[in-house]
């Protein structure tokens, strides 16, 4: 059992048996030494208190503790299939890594969708801007007509299309 001052604190990729048939406590070689060291199973992502889980099922009097704590079937968010050779860090760095891409692409459909909104509302601006553009032009063009003086050309042209209409509709 593990106490006091620890020579290699750090994390450690569990060795295949040990997966296989987890403890408690158990010896293992780190990376930079040639020495056993003691160690204990922990979630390297603090999303479970293993220790503890394991002290509770032994004091329920499961017969293999750890062994029923690891294998226990557990919905985590934080959860990521362990690969051999690859380090708790390195896992880590991958769900990160997954997380990020994740959110910007998130963040790409979020722009996306924000343009086409965006395009669509300057679509309404500009039919806007039209309507009141001819509405205006035929506003001026109205108050021209009434303004003309019976001599000019304009009214004189006027009157003879106005001559024509009538002849044609009746």
């Amino acid at each position: 059992m593990p106490t006091g001052w620890r020579p290699h604190t750090g994390f450690h990729e569990a060795e295949s048996a040990d997966r296989e048939h987890p403890e408690r406590f158990f010896q293992f070689v780190p990376g930079e030494t040639n020495a056993l060291q003691s160690g204990e199973l922990v979630c390297f992502r603090r999303a479970a208190d293993l220790q503890h889980e394991i002290g509770e099922a032994a004091s329920a009097g499961a017969g293999d503790a750890a062994e029923v704590v690891i294998w226990r079937d557990r919905h985590c968010e934080r959860w990521i299939a362990y690969e051999p050779g690859i380090s708790p860090r390195d896992h880590l760095a991958e769900l990160k890594a997954r997380d990020l891409e994740r959110d910007r692409r998130e963040f790409q459909r979020s722009m996306v969708a924000h343009e086409a909104r965006q395009t669509e509302r300057e679509r309404r601006a500009d039919r806007r801007l039209t309507k009141a553009a001819i509405w205006l032009g035929s506003i001026i063009g109205l108050a021209q007509l009434l303004t003309m003086s019976p001599d000019s050309i304009g009214y004189r042209w006027l009157v003879a299309v106005w001559r024509w209409l009538g002849g044609v509709f009746r």
